[in-house]
């Protein structure tokens, strides 16, 4: 992202942060902890992020480049998106010009922070600042009639597909490449079809 959209990110994150501490603690002074108020749920797994697909694209390098998440295809444009782990939803950009939709979310799964990301999404189903949980549809596949190809506005698709990745760390702003890892529960292997969100990599 470039620095006036990184900026917009971190002020929107701030508002959303500042009106939960004051719901939560009636206060957002120098002696409340934001990480006091933020009522991140902690998860003891994961879960996919749909009821199916198939691995489209890998993790790793692409085209002379560093792809930095699955794509997930096999789904129809419209098809439901759900939080593969529960926690606070800490981003949202709106048809960026590569990526489309991109949603942001922080988690805590077996004590560890790592911020979930999904992009290409058709539309949102959250707002930042909500807290979600694993059976929260949290928007709907995209990439499809979003795609530049089609007359839509995101230049990194070229059809209906969900981009997920998993990084460590909480979102701030941009997803360093040091920061990615390969999403829990599945194989970077191109080919690769689950049929349930509790199918696990054998």
């Amino acid at each position: 992202l470039g620095i006036d959209e990184q900026v917009s990110v971190a002020k929107t994150k701030y508002e959303a942060n500042k009106k939960i501490c004051l719901q939560n603690t009636g206060r957002t002074d120098d002696a409340v902890l934001l990480s006091d108020c933020s009522k991140i749920p902690v998860n003891g797994g994961w879960l996919k992020p749909l009821n199916r697909g198939v691995i489209t694209s890998e993790v790793g390098s692409r085209w002379g480049d560093y792809h930095n998440a699955l794509d997930i295809g096999g789904n129809a444009e419209g098809t439901p998106v759900y939080a593969a782990a529960a926690g606070k939803v800490s981003g949202k950009i709106y048809q960026y010009r590569c990526g489309g939709n991109m949603l942001y979310i922080d988690v805590v799964v077996d004590g560890k922070k790592y911020t979930t990301y999904y992009y290409h999404l058709l539309r949102f189903n959250v707002n930042v600042g909500d807290i979600v949980d694993q059976n929260t549809i949290i928007g709907w596949v995209g990439g499809g009639s979003t795609a530049t190809s089609s007359g839509g506005y995101d230049q990194c698709t070229f059809g209906a597909h969900l981009h997920y990745g998993v990084a460590n760390g909480w979102f701030s702003g941009t997803i360093s490449r040091s920061s990615v890892i390969i999403p829990p529960g599945f194989p970077n292997q191109y080919g690769w079809r689950f049929y349930a969100r509790t199918d696990y990599y054998r």
